[in-house]
């Protein structure tokens, strides 16, 4: 350990370096994006219709503007009803899945599936089709030229205005071919005499004003003028008066019993037609 004094020391050895492994770096994946769809709007009563809506939720309006609750008003042509108009309401939509993300595969290739042609459906007639007139509240009836419904053979005919199973008469005949034109001499034309006309008849009577009194008309109808009625003050007993005298054939043959009775047959056709005085 030598001489002369303190000794030296062990020199103490270093120790050797140590190297820490960086940690490997983690990857976390994002999250899968998700689509809430948008609720779906609850139709509207009277969705997509272009008519006033009835009192009467149970009824449509038909395509002439009037409500009720059979097939001539409640149909694909009405133009109010309360489940909404214009046929089969649009499917709800499905609310599209969240998307995933997948290897893509090897494209392949599909060949395109030949086209193919559906035929438009023929559209089946609605009641009533061809026709002008309001439809009448029996289908059984049919409106006759002149505005009034039965079920005679002078209201359901050719000329009629409304029929269930439609207007216009008999369908039109498929035209034979054409005959090879043959010469034939024309004959001597034939002179007929145009027919004379009947006279009109000439009224006998005095008019349904000499026994058709005010009275009579406020009986008949007792609520025609009421302030609740929308046609008030339109037909009155004055107004009926009047119209008459634009023909004076009219319940007015000179025979009493017999004017009362087309008198009566005329009331009670308009009173079926309106609300008779009584709405």
């Amino acid at each position: 350990d030598g001489c002369g004094g303190t000794p030296s020391p062990t020199p103490t050895p270093a120790p050797a370096p140590t190297t820490t492994a960086a940690p490997a770096p983690t990857t976390t994946p994002a999250p899968a994006p998700t689509t809430t769809a948008a609720p779906t709007p609850s139709p509207s009563p009277g969705s997509g219709c272009s008519g006033e809506p009835c009192a009467d939720s149970s009824h449509c309006r038909s395509k002439w503007g009037h409500c009720g609750p059979s097939s001539n008003y409640c149909n694909d042509d009405s133009l109010w009803k309360a489940d909404g108009c214009g046929g089969t309401p649009s499917p709800t939509p499905t609310p599209a899945p969240a998307p995933t993300t997948t290897a893509a595969p090897a494209p392949t290739t599909t060949p395109a599936p030949a086209p193919t042609t559906t035929a438009a459906p023929t559209p089946s007639p609605s009641p009533g089709s061809g026709c002008s007139g309001e439809p009448c509240a029996d289908s059984s009836h049919c409106r006759s030229k002149w505005g009034y419904c039965d079920s005679s053979s002078d209201h359901c005919n050719d000329e009629s205005l409304w029929k269930a199973d439609g207007c216009g008469g008999a369908p039109t005949p498929t035209p034979a071919p054409t005959p090879a034109p043959t010469t034939t001499p024309a004959p001597a034309p034939a002179t007929t005499p145009a027919p004379t006309p009947a006279p009109a008849p000439t009224p006998s009577g005095s008019g349904i004003g000499a026994w058709f009194s005010q009275a009579d008309f406020d009986a008949f109808f007792p609520n025609i003028n009421n302030a609740a009625c929308s046609g008030k003050e339109f037909f009155t007993h004055a107004a009926l008066l009047e119209a008459t005298a634009a023909f004076p054939s009219f319940a007015n043959s000179g025979d009493i019993d017999k004017d009362k009775l087309e008198l009566a047959a005329f009331l009670g056709q308009t009173s079926h037609e309106t609300t008779g005085g009584w709405a």
